[in-house]
């Protein structure tokens, strides 16, 4: 049996964690009622699981536009409530979500046209492609 000496075994400990990279959760786009809602995914973790606590958002026309041509909708937490953060299952298109600041106000979508939402929770992200008019499961 080989014994590392202390300075060895934290060294080797602190390479792994460096290693590590946040993971990335799933987004579904859902039909809910006349408009859209997104259904996120918890992380399997390694050592648990985690329901992200997003802190932005943002809903644009997925066809190569520049952001601010593209950007249908735009949220995310005010700064100030960054700790207060809630876990999220469910974020319906527009809806205003208390303690978050509003980038751009929600405008109408469009049927035959192709949507890109993009969740961030501090690291992890989330992204789903969607239009309406195709089939979307329930919220």
């Amino acid at each position: 049996m080989v014994r590392l000496p202390p300075a060895t075994i934290s060294l080797l400990a602190v390479a792994s964690l460096s290693s590590c990279t946040l993971e990335n959760f799933k987004v579904e786009a859902c039909e809910l009622d006349d408009t859209v809602g997104f259904r996120i995914s918890p992380i399997d973790g390694w050592i648990r699981d985690y329901q992200p606590r997003p802190d932005e958002l943002y809903v644009g026309v997925a066809d190569g536009r520049r952001y601010e041509n593209a950007v249908v909708w735009a949220t995310r937490l005010n700064h100030d409530d960054f700790d207060k953060r809630a876990s999220r299952t469910l974020i319906v298109y527009g809806q205003r979500i208390l303690g978050w600041e509003t980038q751009q106000q929600p405008k109408p979508l469009s049927r035959r046209v192709g949507y890109a939402v993009s969740i961030s929770d501090g690291g992890h992200h989330g992204r789903a492609e969607f239009e309406l008019g195709k089939p979307m499961p329930a919220c």
